[in-house]
C-alpha cells in the first residue's frame, strides 16, 4: 500500500507533469498564433486598406443626386428656352400672316392692322 510519502511524489509527478504539459500547449499556441494567425491578419489588414482607398477613389468620382438634378434643370432650362425661342418665332410668323391676309383681304382699318401689330411686338 502507498503511503503519504509515496503519494506527495506522485503528487509531485502530476503537478511537474501538468507544468510541462501547459508550457507545452502555450508555446504550441503561441507558435501558431505567430506563424499561421498573425499572417493571415496582416494580410487581411492590408486588403482592408486596399477597399478602403478603392471606395475612397469611386466615393470622389461619384456624382450627387443634388449634382444631376442640377444639371438636369439646367439643361431642360436650356432646351425650354431654345423651343420657347423656336415656337415664339413660329408663332410671330403665323401672326404676321394673319394680318396680312387681313391688311390684303381689307377686312381691317390701318388702325386695327395696327393695333394688332403693336400686340406682337412688330
Amino acid at each position: 500500500m502507498l503511503d503519504q510519502n509515496d503519494l506527495q511524489q506522485i503528487k509531485e509527478i502530476v503537478l511537474e507533469s501538468e507544468k510541462r504539459t501547459t508550457s507545452h500547449i502555450i508555446a504550441a499556441a503561441g507558435e501558431m498564433v505567430e506563424q499561421q494567425i498573425l499572417p493571415r491578419l496582416d494580410h487581411l489588414e492590408q486588403e482592408l486598406e486596399r477597399l478602403r482607398k478603392d471606395v475612397t477613389r469611386l466615393e470622389s468620382q461619384m456624382v450627387t443626386k443634388e449634382y444631376l438634378d442640377r444639371k438636369f434643370a439646367d439643361e431642360f432650362s436650356d432646351f425650354y428656352q431654345r423651343l420657347k425661342r423656336e415656337w415664339w418665332s413660329k408663332d410671330v410668323q403665323w401672326k404676321q400672316r394673319v394680318i396680312t391676309i387681313l391688311q390684303n383681304a381689307k377686312i381691317a382699318s390701318g388702325e386695327d392692322l395696327q393695333e394688332l401689330k403693336s400686340l406682337i411686338g412688330v
